[in-house]
């Protein structure tokens, strides 16, 4: 699965040298994400980035660009913003899972990612998270956040978290209890 998001490719598809923020956010719902991408840097020019292959572009801050073969080429001036849905990210065995990787050949300044879980997605161990990261919830969601600095242009940043989602018999179960609750409450 890893090659399929050409984490080890070593060919430079840019001139561009330095990004100087590289925000992603992940929002998983159900069997999909939805990826964000806020880029800033101090120049214009083109600049090329590596996204999964089934990336179904949303929105994008520019009308003209071509994407093919997971790479996305486009010219910008000093920042991008970026949305499209995929599946490839995330992959179900016993339990669901999320793989990701930053590989773009750039120097990146600050890289921040942020994984948000699907609603009441439990993770079982700490450890099912890689690297470690800080782990919060807004009481919904699991949030899981990665802040990278200076990470060099032949560097990768890959991150993966295997969660698991509750099952029908827990929304059954919930349901019993609220109403037991509500009848002990008298309503």
């Amino acid at each position: 699965f890893i090659n399929a998001l050409s984490i080890q490719s070593q060919e430079k598809i840019s001139t561009i040298d330095t990004i100087d923020n590289y925000n992603v956010t992940i929002n998983i719902i159900d069997k999909i994400a939805l990826v964000e991408y806020d880029l800033k840097r101090d120049i214009e020019g083109m600049i090329s980035l590596k996204i999964p292959e089934d990336a179904k572009i949303t929105d994008i801050s520019y009308n003209e660009y071509e994407f093919k073969n997971g790479i996305l080429k486009l010219n910008i001036n000093k920042n991008l913003k970026l949305k499209f849905l995929t599946k490839e990210i995330i992959k179900k065995s016993d339990n669901y899972y999320v793989l990701y990787a930053i590989n773009d050949p750039y120097y990146i300044k600050n890289l921040n990612l942020k994984v948000v879980l699907p609603e009441y997605a439990v993770l079982d161990k700490k450890e099912n998270v890689y690297p470690s990261t800080k782990i919060s919830t807004n009481g919904i969601n699991i949030i899981l956040e990665w802040n990278k600095k200076n990470l060099d242009e032949k560097e990768s940043f890959a991150i993966f978290a295997i969660f698991r989602k509750p099952s029908n018999n827990f929304w059954l179960l919930m349901t019993i209890i609220f109403a037991i609750v509500a009848i002990l409450a008298g309503y």
